[in-house]
Parts: structure tokens; sequence; C-alpha cells
């Protein structure tokens, strides 16, 4: 059986420069995460679901089964906590299972319509934006989102920002899983290729803004060498003022890292059916926060502004996850 690590892109000398800066509810996390070097069982296992539901049955841990149950009912949108709890722990089964077995469920339940909740570009335009905007005196001309999904994201900030199409800029690969550019190009936003390794080509010292939200745990590259190059390439895109606003998942455990992989089934296996494709395509790198702003540190640019985020609180985003926030400015 095919185990990953959750952290190995810098050496743990490295990272320990960077723990003084984490909030102390962290420091054990991260401490935890270094003493145990940490595997975890990816999604060819196949065990990602016992292996959880195994916290609670076994070990009599809440919390995972919890988030768990939580993640399945904000992306399939049902609330059949009872239900689903009582299908959860009734018997051992393997991932496809599971899979089939919410599909059943996601058929058989009602729909359930959540309150209204502040979407990811809100967050960014009423509660980061004017936070640079006040301190840097930025003018936000251009926008560019990296890894834009079906480019819905980008489009919405775009019109906060009062941007026109060209000033909408949307970088993704042409096609993954149900991402395409047919359906990007029925929104007003420019694309731009990215290739397959992330190069992008664009004009230098001309994006005031770059985002990637949920991105760079997509670009599972083997190196640092490979995310430094990577995140230069867009440093010289970003004007002299520019800045980089990051949400990435918050993974500091091996049950972060499967219930992330969860997460990404519920959407591939459950709702759009693509089971085989799943297991074949799908791979992810989750990095760490400390990671993360070793590459950006290494890259050319400084922390502006960070947060952590648990479950769903990003200023009531339907986020399911733990997600972490940095905004880099470029040096």
């Amino acid at each position: 059986m095919q185990y990953n690590k959750i952290n190995q892109l810098f050496p743990i000398n490295e990272q320990l420069q960077f723990i003084s800066k984490l909030p102390n509810y962290k420091v054990n996390q991260y401490q935890n995460l270094l003493q145990n070097n940490q595997q975890y069982p990816n999604i060819h296992s196949k065990k990602q679901f016992q292996t959880i539901i195994d916290t609670y049955t076994v070990h009599n841990k809440l919390e995972y089964l919890a988030r768990l149950i939580q993640i399945i009912q904000y992306t399939l949108k049902r609330k059949n906590s009872k239900e689903l709890l009582e299908f959860l722990i009734k018997e051992s089964r393997d991932d496809i299972q599971y899979y089939k077995g919410l599909r059943h469920f996601l058929h058989k339940t009602k729909f359930h319509r959540n309150t209204r909740y502040q979407t990811q570009p809100e967050f960014i335009y009423y509660h980061l934006l004017p936070l640079i905007i006040k301190k840097n005196k930025i003018h936000i001309q251009k926008i560019m989102d990296i890894g834009c999904g079906n480019g819905a994201k980008a489009s919405e900030l775009g019109k906060l920002l009062k941007l026109q199409k060209h000033q909408i800029i949307c970088a993704d690969i042409e096609q993954w899983f149900n991402y395409n550019n047919i359906e990007r190009k029925k929104r007003d936003i420019e694309l731009l290729k990215i290739s397959e390794k992330g190069d992008i080509i664009y004009e230098k010292n001309s994006v005031n803004l770059i985002t990637l939200i949920h991105t760079m745990h997509h670009w599972n590259y083997a190196t640092t060498k490979e995310y430094i190059s990577r995140m230069r390439n867009l440093r010289d895109i970003l004007s002299d003022d520019g800045f980089i606003i990051i949400i990435e998942h918050d993974v500091f455990t091996e049950e972060d890292a499967m219930l992330l992989d969860i997460e990404h089934g519920l959407w591939e296996c459950v709702l759009n059916d693509n089971v085989k494709e799943f297991y074949k395509d799908f791979e992810s790198k989750y990095i760490n926060p400390i990671e993360l702003d070793l590459i950006m540190t290494k890259s050319g640019f400084q922390k502006f502004k960070s947060e952590y985020f648990d479950a769903g609180i990003i200023g009531k985003i339907m986020i399911p996850d733990n997600s972490y926030m940095g905004i880099y400015k470029k040096i």
C-alpha cells in the first residue's frame, strides 16, 4: 500500500525557524506533526473513510467524525445527521462503497437550501482588500486568479471591483475534471493558458492582485525549486505594489489530509459520478502554513497578514475544512 507524507518540502530545521510565528494553539499540532513524521493513507488505500470513522469508534475521539459529517452535509447540501451517522458507522466498507452509498443518500434525501453565506470573493473584497488598500494606497486595475476553476470567483471579485472583462484574468489548464474553457468562456473574463507545469506567459509588472484559492495543493510538485519557480513567475507578473492572496487548506494531521481527499472525492465520485477519473487523475500535496511561508519568503515576497480559520467560520463562508489565509507583498 502506498502512503504519502504530509510534510516533505523543507528540512525540519528550516521549518522550526518559523514555529514561533504560529498561534499558541497551533504549536502543539505542529510539534506532533514533526515528532510523528506523519504519513497518511492516500486515496488508493481506499481506507480513508474507515480510518476517520475509527478515530471515533475505536479511539473515542469525536472531532474528525464530526468534521467528516460536516463536510458531507455541506458538499451534498443535505442535513439528515442521524441517518448519515448511522450509515457511516453501521459497518466497515471501502471508500468506493461509501461513495456509492452516499450517492444513494444524495438521491433519497431532500436538498437543503442553506442561509446566505458570504462568498470567498466577498470576503476578499470586504475584509482583506481594505486592509491592503488603506495601508499601501494601491489602486487595483487588473486581477489574476490562478487555478480559476470555472471562473466564477474571479468574475464575482471583478464585478465587486467594477472591473471590465479585460481586467479580469483567469489562468488554468484547459481542462481538469469538469472544469474547462467551454464553461469559462460564458463569463466576462479573459482566459490565459497555463501549462501543465504551471508556467504563465504574461506582461511583466502588469497585475495588481493575484489570487490562489485552494489551488497550490493541486500543483503536486516534488521539489521546493518547482514551487519557488512558479511563485517567482507570478512575482514577475505583479506590479511593484502588487499582492498575492493565498487561501489554502490548513493541514497539520493525517486526518486533515484524508478529510480533504474525501471532500474532493465527494465532488467527483458522488456529485459528478466520476469514480474512474477520480482514482486515475486526482493528485494533491498539502502544504502546511509554515511551508507556504517558506516558499513565499524564498520567492521574493514578504508576509503582510495571515489568519487561521477553523472549519466553516471564515467570514461565514461555506468552507467545510480548516483553512489558512496569507497575504503576501512583492518586495
